[in-house]
């Protein structure tokens, strides 16, 4: 039987992924795959749940003044995607959201999770939108 060479590729792709699965590295691919699968329900339907956030809120006398925008959730100590929020605030400042950094910090023994609005997905350009806070946390399972 004669192989070509997209066949041996995709032959060669599935022993690489099950080897990875099946080791240490599985982990970090599916951390990477859940982090890209993040970042594409965000994308898609970033503008559906904020709209759903917006009804839900509204009609328990919680609506939030202001503009609103789902983000992805990111650890800036680890780069790794972990959800979505709503920001909110002026429209102006909300526009310039591109994610929430997720920093732990342990405090008089307390573990604090610190969420801020920030300018850029890059850990190594992270600069807080002022006037912006979450108003809503999306825990995305998978």
């Amino acid at each position: 039987m004669k192989m070509n060479w997209k066949t041996l590729a995709v032959l060669g792709l599935a022993a690489v992924v099950a080897v990875a699965l099946t080791t240490g590295a599985g982990a970090r691919i599916g951390g990477v795959l859940k982090g890209a699968a993040i970042v594409a329900i965000v994308s898609q339907f970033g503008g559906q749940i904020d709209s759903g956030i917006n009804s839900a809120l509204g009609g328990k006398g919680a609506a939030v003044n202001g503009a609103t925008k789902v983000v992805p959730i990111f650890s800036a100590g680890r780069g790794a995607y972990l959800g979505a929020a709503q920001v909110a605030g002026p429209k102006e400042n909300v526009d310039m959201v591109k994610g929430v950094a997720q920093f732990e910090l342990k405090l008089a023994g307390f573990r604090t999770e610190v969420m801020v609005p920030v300018n850029s997905i890059d850990v190594t350009k992270l600069h807080r939108v002022q006037d912006v806070g979450v108003s809503a946390v999306i825990d995305v399972r998978m």
